[in-house]
């Protein structure tokens, strides 16, 4: 009798550990854990902490498609930003070369400027070249630059009128009056080429004619400059005691 209730107790000890081992070893699946989050979620926070659990994963999903498409978003608008550059630097490329003959560009000068005043003058350059109003003929525009060897200020800009000439268009000239230095006589001549020479200024420098007094000596201050077209006409106002900025910005106004 004693053996039969120990038999019987070991088929049911051994019974109640295969049940354990089988729930033990159950397999988890992706399905099985993500529901195991949320019922842990419930456990510990209730209902409507469930529901904002949800909502939670909702966003941070929602918010990593909108950072892809914003990424996107920027990409395209960089290559479409290139692509606009690239474009406006070809479409003023084809421009300049349609406007430009050579090295000559088109010269734009209101018919308001052009005065009726007229350079009609024959001088020598300081080498005692003869020079006349013809000088002019050759370009659409030229620029008269008038200086004296006495002029400090004439002197420390003369490298920067040597630089301009250099990089003018072939249609565009600049010359220069010395308002010290008069045809027949020699005075101040050397003064002016050792200036010229040190400036690197390789432009015509002409000497005051009697011819070129009247034009000169409504001229108050140097350095001065003005504007004459291809028939001789000044051009604008005179720029009385201009530098070379003030030169520059009023070439460029007929500069088109």
């Amino acid at each position: 009798m004693l053996q039969l209730i120990l038999t019987i107790i070991m088929i049911i000890f051994g019974g109640i550990l295969f049940l354990s081992d089988t729930s033990d070893t159950e397999e988890k699946t992706p399905e099985t854990e993500y529901s195991q989050e949320i019922a842990e979620a419930a456990d510990s926070t209730g209902e409507s902490d469930i529901s904002e659990f949800l909502e939670t994963e909702e966003i941070q999903e929602s918010e990593e498609i909108r950072e892809t498409e914003a990424d996107q978003e920027t990409e395209d608008a960089g290559k479409s930003e290139k692509a606009t550059e690239t474009d406006e630097s070809q479409e003023l490329s084809e421009s300049l070369e349609t406007e430009s003959t050579g090295n000559s560009v088109r010269i734009n000068i209101p018919a308001s400027e052009i005065s009726d005043r007229k350079m009609v003058f024959k001088s020598v350059t300081l080498d005692n070249r003869e020079i006349d109003q013809e000088i002019f003929s050759d370009y659409d525009i030229t620029i008269v630059h008038v200086w004296g060897t006495f002029c400090t200020p004439c002197i420390a800009e003369m490298g920067d009128y040597a630089e301009l000439y250099k990089g003018l268009p072939d249609n565009v000239n600049l010359i220069a009056v010395v308002c010290d230095v008069y045809d027949g006589m020699d005075s101040n001549v050397q003064d002016a080429e050792k200036i010229l020479k040190n400036a690197g200024a390789d432009f015509i420098n002409i000497r005051v004619s009697e011819d070129l007094y009247d034009t000169i000596s409504s001229v108050q201050y140097v350095p001065s400059s003005f504007f004459v077209d291809k028939e001789g006409h000044i051009v604008g106002s005179m720029l009385d005691g201009a530098g070379i900025n003030e030169t520059k910005r009023r070439l460029s106004r007929y500069l088109d």
